[in-house]
């Protein structure tokens, strides 16, 4: 595993005071705290954390929300679940983990990992303009350190499919947030589909706030 890989293994959820979504678009409400690293601990890495920074200031929030929206209609069209956390500046991109894993398995399916990851390479172009997170969810089917395990080894998967294929990708962020997290109940196989996901979170990041703040 790459040193530039930062995964984390989340054991506890708890209420956060992240901004409300924009209209429409799901609340990413909760922060996390970190239990167990893979590598590196470091006990204020929260995905919480990650996701509010860095902050957007007032000047340039409105260019950056308009700014992020076209990418989110952008990612719309290519058939993507687009929604949004810190009032519209962040984007959340969900994507089903049965489209990427074989079922109990942690090795990514290359030809549908190239199909649904392959967009987000475009994300890693210019450095320091975006900050891309990834956190793994799955169901509550099995033990707890079943479900942390398997997310934590899929999200490394994920992870290391960006090392692969970006040159030169800067520091990978991953949470293998396990089962703690659900869209919905448990309660039917339809809904532990829907639970078991992957979400990209996009984060502007200093340059794409400088640049928009200029433009003004």
């Amino acid at each position: 595993m790459s040193r530039f890989i930062k995964i984390l293994s989340v054991t506890v959820l708890l209420m956060s005071a992240l901004p409300a979504p924009a209209q429409f678009w799901r609340n990413q409400n909760r922060t996390t705290t970190v239990s167990q690293t893979v590598e590196d601990r470091e006990d204020d890495y929260t995905l919480a954390g990650e996701i509010a920074t860095p902050e957007v200031p007032e000047k340039a929030s409105r260019a950056v929300k308009t700014y992020m929206r076209q990418q989110a209609e952008s990612l719309n069209r290519l058939g993507y679940d687009v929604k949004s956390t810190r009032n519209g500046e962040v984007l959340i991109v969900a994507i089903p983990t049965d489209k990427l894993f074989a079922p109990n398995d942690t090795v990514l399916q290359e030809a549908y990992a190239q199909k649904l990851l392959e967009p987000f390479i475009a994300y890693f172009k210019t450095p320091g303009r975006y900050k891309l997170l990834f956190a793994i969810h799955t169901d509550d089917t099995g033990k707890e350190s079943y479900t942390e395990r398997i997310a934590t080894d899929r999200v490394l998967s994920v992870c290391n499919w960006f090392e692969k294929h970006v040159d030169g990708v800067g520091p990978l962020h991953g949470f293998g947030v396990g089962a703690l997290d659900p869209l919905v109940p448990n309660t039917s196989r339809e809904n532990r589909a829907k639970n078991r996901r992957l979400e990209i979170f996009i984060v502007p990041d200093t340059e794409l706030i400088k640049n928009v703040r200029l433009k003004k």
